[in-house]
């Protein structure tokens, strides 16, 4: 027996194929949480997948995409905290992306900066790091390389807006209201194969790019790495893939679903991309 169709949010990460023949650490990150609402705000449900950088220079790289997934869900947690059921609400509706996106992302940096240099502190570099890292005299920029990462999230909040953003490779997925799919970032142009734009990049808030809307609320939105997207030969069939995904969460009790999809990836990883994969969603219906 189906579920009753209902607003969800899903994470899932797995250790890719090639990294599991050699011993390296997954170094993908995902998560998804519901952010309840009060009398002051409304409620809002937030994705996000993380996928850290794999050459050797990149020592702590599965850290920096964990940091990446905590400091833009604490950030978007901190937004939707300044955001109240009155003239905040009705400003929204009128906002852009433009004054809403770039201060938040500016606010995801700052804590996952902080993040890397608390870990730093608590945790200092090996020799052996150091070495692979190539600490030059810019001690700062080089340290951050160390954590390298990518990073798209979303963030709905039903009947008032939704946003999406990000930096890197990966993509950002949309179910429209017709029932199709379509890529809802643009693709950066300055990834290609194995060259990505990163947090760790010398001027990220230059690099990110999102989108920020009050109408045209899309059905599901699903955010991977580039380990998803490279385990497909084309779009119809990625595409297939979130559509199977859907019919299974609208088939299956949450709990069940995403275990389904959890057994699932690795054989996509082993099949595809042989990378690390992390999906995220939020399905509105």
């Amino acid at each position: 027996m189906g579920r009753k169709k209902e607003l969800l949010c899903l994470a899932c990460k797995v250790q890719g194929y090639s990294h599991q023949r050699v011993g390296k650490v997954c170094q993908d990150y995902a998560g998804a949480q519901r952010l309840r609402s009060s009398v002051k705000r409304p409620g809002a449900w937030v994705a996000v997948v993380s996928d850290g950088h794999g050459g050797d220079r990149y020592v702590r790289s599965n850290r920096g995409s964990r940091f990446a997934v905590e400091a833009t869900m604490e950030a978007m947690k901190a937004f939707m905290a300044s955001i109240g059921r009155g003239d905040s609400l009705e400003k929204m509706k009128l906002a852009s992306a433009q004054d809403i996106m770039p201060q938040l992302c500016q606010n995801i940096y700052y804590r996952w900066q902080e993040r890397v240099k608390k870990d730093i502190q608590e945790h200092p570099f090996t020799s052996e790091e150091k070495d692979l890292l190539k600490i030059g005299d810019d001690k700062d920029k080089d340290s951050l390389k160390a954590y390298g990462a990518t990073l798209i999230a979303a963030l709905v909040c039903p009947g008032h807006f939704w946003l999406a953003l990000q930096i890197g490779d990966g993509r950002c997925i949309i179910q429209q209201a017709d029932g199709t799919f379509k890529q809802a970032l643009e693709l950066d142009d300055r990834c290609f194969l194995n060259v990505t734009t990163s947090l760790c990049d010398e001027k990220p808030l230059e690099r990110f790019h999102y989108c920020f809307s009050s109408t045209d609320f899309p059905r599901a939105v699903f955010l991977a790495s580039d380990g998803v997207d490279d385990s497909f030969a084309n779009d119809a069939d990625m595409f297939g893939f979130y559509q199977e995904i859907l019919r299974t969460f609208y088939s299956r009790r949450i709990n069940k679903a995403e275990k389904e999809l959890q057994k699932f990836l690795p054989v996509l990883s082993q099949k595809g991309s042989g990378d690390d994969i992390s999906v995220a969603g939020i399905i509105l219906s």
